[in-house]
């Protein structure tokens, strides 16, 4: 995404930095979340700030989508939102079954 950033910010009309920073949050995600993934027996706090990340996550991507309706494109206020729910409904599922997700399968 980061080679691609100029042509997404065009496209979906957000502050360059706002784009980073959404960029760097999943980078982050995406490393945490596959390390967690890969231990044999998870913590159940690990699995708990997972959920909780997510659902966090998830609203900080809605109330962007929100506050940027006026600027921002279509393309834009579609990405935040389709992220938000995805991330929710990730979260929503990990909660759901944390004690489960202790255990690799």
């Amino acid at each position: 995404m980061w080679l691609l950033s100029d042509v997404l910010v065009a496209l979906y009309q957000i502050p360059a930095w706002l784009f980073t920073i959404n960029i760097t949050a999943n980078l982050i995600y995406g490393i945490s979340s596959s390390l967690i993934a890969s231990w044999p027996h998870r913590p159940l706090g690990a699995v708990i700030s997972l959920s909780v990340a997510n659902l966090l996550w998830a609203t900080v991507c809605l109330v962007t989508a929100v506050l940027l309706a006026p600027t921002a494109s279509l393309f834009g206020i579609g990405h935040f939102v389709g992220e938000g729910l995805f991330v929710g409904t990730l979260g929503v599922l990990e909660w759901r079954w944390r004690h489960a997700l202790q255990h690799a399968v």
